[in-house]
């Protein structure tokens, strides 16, 4: 017991603290996967012109929890390497792991083969629901090598430059997710995703789609190719 501690008090306090230890151990166990949402982002792909780049999200849906069945899922850009029957294409054993079949928001940033390719291999051959990117450059390159790709898909195709064009309104003006999504179908109402560059008057790099991701206190930046000019004039629009 306690110095001071009258006897039978302190047993009580002590059998209280255990009791209230299970208690806070059975909470965490068993309702952890229940608390308030939460995002994953993997970086599939990265670093090196020979893999390119590749980002994976999972977004919680309307009930704000992962692993279930409302989960939205995000791919931008796809890699370098499209051929399934070469060992070192990743995408496609890291989307069969996951048990993915449906790609529900497929991102190209910018037409160059080390973004693109990986993103022709996932639309031959599993369902793209939607497909976005800066504009038409980016739709000739996903057809470059099948011109009906994107047809035959039949997935619903959203440029940035048709924003623009039909709202009379900035780049940055756009939403593609969140509150205040006004492009597209909305990817999760609570997650934020705003378009920070997209210049279809460009070419290469600097065609690069820039995304900013806000979900509670965490923002995701995924800028594709962008270079020093893009980033600057982000830093002094947005």
């Amino acid at each position: 017991p306690l110095k001071g501690c009258p006897q039978g008090w302190c047993n009580n306090w002590s059998s209280l603290m255990k009791k209230g230890f299970f208690i806070v151990l059975f909470f965490f166990i068993f309702f952890t996967p229940y608390l308030s949402g939460y995002i994953r982002v993997y970086y599939v792909l990265y670093g090196n012109s020979t893999l390119g780049d590749c980002i994976y999200i999972e977004l919680p849906g309307n009930d704000g929890k992962l692993d279930t069945s409302d989960d939205v899922n995000v791919i931008i850009d796809g890699g370098h390497i499209s051929d399934r029957s070469n060992p070192e294409l990743y995408l496609d054993d890291f989307l069969n792991s996951k048990g993915i079949k449906t790609i529900n928001h497929m991102v190209l940033t910018h037409p160059d083969d080390d973004h693109s390719n990986g993103l022709k291999m996932i639309m031959d051959n599993y369902v793209v629901e939607n497909f976005y990117c800066t504009g038409q450059t980016e739709v000739d390159e996903m057809n470059s090598d099948n011109s009906n790709r994107i047809s035959n898909e039949g997935c619903s195709v959203w440029k940035i430059s048709d924003f623009v064009n039909s709202t009379g309104k900035v780049v940055y003006d756009c939403y593609l997710s969140g509150p205040k999504c006004n492009y597209g179908p909305n990817w999760d109402n609570n997650v934020e995703v705003r378009v920070l560059s997209a210049d279809d008057s460009a070419t290469g790099n600097a065609r690069s789609l820039v995304l900013k991701l806000f979900y509670g206190k965490s923002s995701f930046y995924f800028g594709g190719d962008a270079e020093g000019l893009q980033e600057s004039n982000i830093m002094v629009t947005t």
